[in-house]
């Protein structure tokens, strides 16, 4: 059986993170690593951004980068914080399953509590692949208006964020299935679907793009 593990993720070393999920323990599992990929995504966004801004003979376009910049911080900070609200979430479900089921009042106790759990569970990662997909158009931006001999880094920025969104996504569609509001599922599995599809098409964008400057 897993152990719990309690731990604030993003406050691990990078080796910490990743003996964590090497572990026994049920966290962190797929949806916070998803959660970490992303923000490295945003990450290397913000530093081919920093990097333009001081490249000599761009002066005029240094504000240009370092506004980038700060959009980018936004979306990593928020990937940051879904890498533990991932777990949490997780958490709450096994909480839940837990609960006692003896008599028929907590038998109704404990569904509401899984039913609540579940869809937090589904909201959390919806919100992942929505702040990766956002984080997209400001890491292409850097793909093709940056430093070109970063242009690949940013380029990995994309796949780390593409990356968080399919992860998300099937994350998104397993935990609303098993929700039993089913508008909610229906909703949140549409928007997730046409987020999916958007990523995928950006994704095929900057290849092309980047095979075009080789």
């Amino acid at each position: 059986m897993k152990k719990e593990n309690n731990t604030e993720f993003i406050n691990l070393s990078l080796a910490d993170f990743v003996n964590s999920t090497s572990s026994n323990s049920i966290a962190p599992g797929g949806g916070s690593v998803a959660a970490y990929i992303g923000a490295l995504g945003a990450a290397l966004g913000i530093m081919v951004a920093n990097i333009s801004s001081q490249k000599k003979g761009w002066e005029e376009k240094s504000n240009y980068f370092l506004d980038w910049a700060k959009k980018g911080e936004v979306f990593k900070n928020q990937l940051l914080l879904l890498v533990d609200e991932d777990s949490k979430a997780y958490g709450q479900i096994i909480k839940a399953k837990r609960m006692p089921k003896t008599s028929l009042e907590e038998k109704k106790a404990r569904k509401i509590a899984l039913e609540k759990a579940t869809m937090y569970a589904t909201e959390i990662p919806y919100q992942a692949m929505l702040t990766a997909y956002n984080s997209m158009e400001f890491i292409q931006a850097m793909v093709k208006d940056g430093i070109l001999s970063t242009a690949s880094d940013a380029a990995v920025g994309i796949l780390c964020a593409r990356t968080t969104v399919i992860a998300a996504y099937f994350n998104v569609c397993i935990n609303a299935k098993n929700l039993n509001d089913k508008k909610f599922t229906k909703d949140v599995i549409e928007k997730a679907e046409n987020i999916y599809e958007k990523t995928l098409l950006i994704d095929k964008q900057v290849i092309a793009y980047l095979k075009s400057k080789m």
